[in-house]
Order: C-alpha cells, then sequence, then structure tokens
C-alpha cells in the first residue's frame, strides 16, 4: 500500500513526447528473461521438496508463498493503465498477464500438491520460452540453421539444455 501512494512519476527525457512504448525485440528480450528467472525459481523450489535441506532457513512452501505473492504484484501491475501503455496493450501486456496468472494458478496448491504445481509452472514457462524461440526463427528466417549470421539466445538455449538434462536425470531414475 505504501508504494501505491508514494508512486513517482519520472520525466521523459528531453524532445522526447508522449509515452515510451517499449519495442519488440526489447519486449522478448525482457519477457525471455523473465521467464527464465521464473523457471530457476520453480527449479529451486522442486530442487528443496526433491532433497530437503534442514540447514536452509526457509521450506519450500514459505518459498512458493513468497514467489506467489511477487506473481500477484506482477499481474496486478499488468493490469495498470501505465503498463498498459506502455507494453502495447493488446499485445504483449495480454500475453505476460496471462502467463503471470497460468504459473500463479498453478502455484496455487496445497503442500502436497506442491512438486505437481510446480512442474505444471515450468511446463508452461518452457512451452512460453519455446514460442518466443520460436517466433524470433520466424523473424530471422535462416538463422536456426546459420548459427554464424545470428546466434540463438544463449540464455534461452541453456535454459532448454538444463530442462532436457533435468528429464533425462529424472527418466533415469
Amino acid at each position: 500500500m505504501l508504494a501505491a501512494t508514494q508512486r513517482q512519476d519520472f520525466p521523459a527525457p528531453p524532445g522526447a513526447t508522449g509515452r515510451a512504448r517499449a519495442p519488440d525485440a526489447v519486449f522478448r528480450a525482457a519477457y525471455q528473461e523473465l521467464c527464465t528467472r521464473l523457471w530457476l525459481e520453480l527449479e529451486l523450489i522442486a530442487q528443496s521438496l526433491r532433497e530437503p535441506d534442514p540447514t536452509e532457513p526457509t521450506d519450500p512452501d514459505t518459498t512458493a508463498s513468497l514467489l506467489r505473492l511477487e506473481l500477484v504484484v506482477l499481474v496486478d501491475a499488468c493490469r495498470s493503465a501505465r503498463w498498459r501503455s506502455m507494453l502495447l496493450a493488446g499485445t504483449h501486456c495480454d500475453r505476460m498477464c496471462g502467463l503471470l496468472t497460468d504459473v500463479l494458478a498453478a502455484l496455487y496448491v496445497d503442500t502436497d500438491g506442491l512438486a505437481g504445481g510446480v512442474a505444471d509452472a515450468q511446463e508452461r514457462l518452457l512451452d512460453e520460452l519455446l514460442v518466443e524461440q520460436n517466433s524470433a526463427d520466424a523473424d530471422h528466417p535462416g538463422t536456426a540453421d546459420a548459427p554464424d549470421d545470428v546466434p540463438a539466445d544463449p540464455g534461452i538455449e541453456a535454459l532448454i539444455s538444463v530442462v532436457r538434462e533435468h528429464a533425462t536425470a529424472l527418466a533415469c531414475r
């Protein structure tokens, strides 16, 4: 509540007119980073569920509750007029709000269902990253087959590699 009452608008740079909007490339990079960070946060929760560490000060339920709170704040911000104007309301903002709502819904489970909820949320994030990767490939045809021209996003490639290794390790158990 304090943050809402203390909100400040920062002046626009000299020569700027109207509200700035995030270009597609900037949005894509930020969106991919958000998906990657959320996936990694969920992976930490999943690891602590599989292998509890008694020396850790927080348990997986508390960590999941904090993540849910952060997601609620992000969803609320996505619905604000300011974010909608910055993120091209019909395109970027609705897409991001939908993703965050899906991840939040997957995490609204009881303690016994947390592992399944985390897996569902991670699957949703990975699906979104793959859609992003495919749309980036469609915007730059031929780059998937010619890595010397324009390299694929290393963050997404690394995350997909981690997910595949994780899936292989689980399949071997």
